[in-house]
């Protein structure tokens, strides 16, 4: 496995005025599912474009296989895409959708139907090949698209939030069928999405953007439990941040004074604070535990709301608002208490992220 199979340096792409992508280095081993996640307008999209020779860089140079296609037109590039919307000719039927990149390359019809019959087969749609677009599913019709380009045997598959037009259920199973596939063939895709719970869901390596640039790129592990800045962790799942002081700080160990918590002292690899500053205690709502208060510093209950196999308890205190997710299992224990009941709330302090104010 190449680990800079595709190499972004350096890449900036400007309208006028406007910086869409500023100054974003990346790195894409081979094989891998790679996701850009970010909000619109992020530039996510525009890289995603760079990447596959639909518009130029400003500055900076795109290495994929270890040649360099910074200018090279898209029909030279060994990528291939497949859009949001999809666009499956609706006159041609699944087949000679999915041929139709092949037949354009000049190949015999023999080899065209033995490729085409094996990428529908590989995207569960054999027997579908005489059946019109307006025949199919929205998620049937997400495949012949990804069929369509994967018949092409690209070194890498560019998808642009592929997903986002179908409803959640069937999203959820193309999710899992999605990257299956990814498995299967084995080549590089890098996916497009805003959707942080699709991005943790299908990637090996996440890169975070903003603003046109990369705020954090990792594993969606590292990337959920070690965010490296506020704006990450409050993007990537659920968070409480919690306005706390430093007591003081020594490697691997950092004490902490948090309004209505107390003081806690806090292990792991955090950055070196000194007495006096100001920071934010991170931790995620389902790293939080209730109890009923015993007199401990408290929090009272302001709201719940059942989500299932869980049930999230909206409280506050101090003017600090938080957020704990309890399993269904846990929260029945809390049954009996109301909103503006008191609860003392507690955390593993193995679980909190440490961040600047």
């Amino acid at each position: 496995m190449t680990e800079d199979f595709i190499s972004l340096q350096s890449i900036r792409k400007s309208y006028g005025p406007v910086v869409a992508v500023d100054n974003v280095d990346l790195q894409i081993a081979q094989g891998t599912f790679f996701s850009l996640l970010g909000p619109s307008g992020c530039g996510k999209t525009t890289l995603l474009s760079l990447l596959g020779g639909l518009d130029v860089p400003t500055s900076g140079k795109i290495f994929i296989d270890g040649a360099d296609v910074t200018t090279t037109p898209s029909y030279r590039r060994p990528t291939n895409m497949v859009f949001q919307s999809y666009a499956i000719f609706p006159h041609l039927d699944i087949s000679q959708n999915v041929a139709y990149g092949l037949r354009r390359m000049g190949l015999s019809r023999q080899e065209i139907t033995q490729r085409v019959g094996r990428m529908l087969e590989l995207v569960r749609l054999d027997g579908f090949g005489d059946r019109k677009p307006d025949q199919i599913s929205g998620g049937q019709a997400q495949r012949v698209a990804l069929a369509r380009a994967l018949v092409m045997q690209p070194k890498v598959l560019l998808l642009d939030e592929p997903l986002s037009a179908l409803d959640k259920r069937l999203r959820q199973s193309m999710q899992i069928e999605l990257r299956a596939i990814q498995r299967e063939v084995g080549i590089t895709f890098v996916f497009v999405t805003h959707d942080q719970e699709e991005a943790l869901t299908l990637s090996d390596r996440i890169a975070v953007m903003a603003r046109g640039q990369v705020l954090q790129c990792s594993s969606p592990a590292e990337l959920y439990d070690h965010p490296v800045s506020y704006e990450v962790a409050d993007f990537v799942g659920e968070m409480n941040f919690l306005p706390a002081v430093v007591q003081s700080s020594r490697e691997g160990e950092t004490r902490v004074s948090i309004p209505s918590l107390g003081e806690h002292t806090l292990t792991g690899a955090h950055p070196r604070y000194r007495k006096g500053d100001a920071v934010r205690v991170a931790v995620r709502p389902e790293n939080i535990d209730l109890a009923a208060a015993n007199g401990s510093p408290s929090f009272r209950i302001a709201d719940r709301a059942y989500f299932g196999s869980r049930v999230h308890f909206i409280l506050n205190g101090d003017g600090t608002p938080i957020t704990a997710a309890l399993h269904s299992a846990a929260a029945r224990k809390l049954d009996s208490l109301c909103a503006g009941d008191a609860v003392s709330v507690s955390f593993d302090s193995e679980t909190a992220i440490i961040l600047p104010a």
